[in-house]
């Protein structure tokens, strides 16, 4: 939902002077699949081809994304938050993750074009649409800066540099079933590895990873910091934070602080000058001050 008054809406909203009224996913798929770009229209967010890649998969990657969508809690129709539309469309899709091809093509054509400048019936293969899957599969980032590849490790929830070799290694592995598919088109040849793997490079890209404000990346999770200090919430890692590096110690909220050490702190400096390492610490951590 782009405003809360809008005079343009998506698809399967209801015209009204007043909110959007967004109809039930039921009625608002669009046969087996949707258009991403109405899908933006209604849930706001940077998590993009991450939140579309969720819905096709399971409840609990798309649950991950909760802390990252702004409004999550507003109502989209009379009995709906934005939350509970997702969930419903959601087990729409759970069952029918084959479908999410149709989606990626939806938005960047079909995988197979009829080539309409020749009088017999040949197709061209659409390397873009290939190129989609592949980035989604893995998925995977490419960062310009870094001129490198980052793939996601669920275990983890980091974003992990990988080497050109093992690039091309899931990308052989990804074109295996299209090859038996398309015998002719689709090669395994160097020529279109290298078109393919430049075309991921510019599907995939981003400048820097998405830091998310007040969150640190702990061993067991992703720990939203309360600004005062009293209600830190620990979220299940998501593709979406784009994180690289984590701090690999669990957050545990029932431990308190070391004994010794705060003695030995109290001991060589003023109540204000503790309060400021902890400050220094908590920057340090975090990478920025955001309070």
């Amino acid at each position: 939902m782009q405003n809360q008054n809008v005079t343009s809406q998506p698809p399967g909203a209801t015209p009204s002077s007043g909110p959007l009224v967004v109809a039930h996913p039921s009625s608002w798929l669009k046969g087996d699949t949707f258009d991403v770009g109405d899908l933006e229209s209604i849930v706001p967010c940077e998590c993009g081809r991450f939140l579309v890649r969720a819905l096709y998969r399971t409840s609990a990657e798309l649950e991950a994304l909760w802390p990252l969508i702004p409004n999550a809690t507003e109502m989209v129709n009379a009995t709906q938050s934005r939350v509970d539309w997702l969930k419903s469309l959601q087990s729409e899709l759970e069952s029918r993750s084959a479908e999410f091809q149709k989606a990626v093509f939806l938005r960047w054509n079909d995988l197979m074009i009829p080539d309409r400048t020749s009088f017999d019936a040949t197709y061209f293969l659409n390397q873009t649409a290939l190129a989609a899957l592949f980035i989604n599969e893995g998925p995977i980032e490419f960062d310009a800066d870094q001129k490198a590849f980052f793939k996601y490790d669920a275990n983890t929830g980091v974003w992990r540099s990988i080497a050109d070799a093992e690039v091309r290694l899931d990308l052989l592995s990804f074109l295996v079933p299209f090859v038996w598919k398309y015998p002719g088109y689709v090669k395994t040849d160097k020529r279109l590895l290298d078109s393919l793997i430049q075309s991921a490079e510019a599907l995939a890209f981003r400048v820097a990873p998405n830091r998310s404000r007040c969150v640190l990346h702990v061993a067991n999770g992703m720990l939203h910091i309360d600004g005062k200090g009293k209600n830190h919430q620990l979220h299940p890692f998501s593709t979406a934070y784009s994180s690289r590096n984590r701090v690999p110690v669990d957050f545990d909220k029932s431990k308190t602080y070391p004994p010794k050490f705060v003695a030995f702190l109290e001991s060589a400096m003023t109540d204000e000058d503790i309060e400021l390492l902890q400050n220094w610490c908590g920057m340090a951590l975090l990478g920025e001050n955001p309070f």
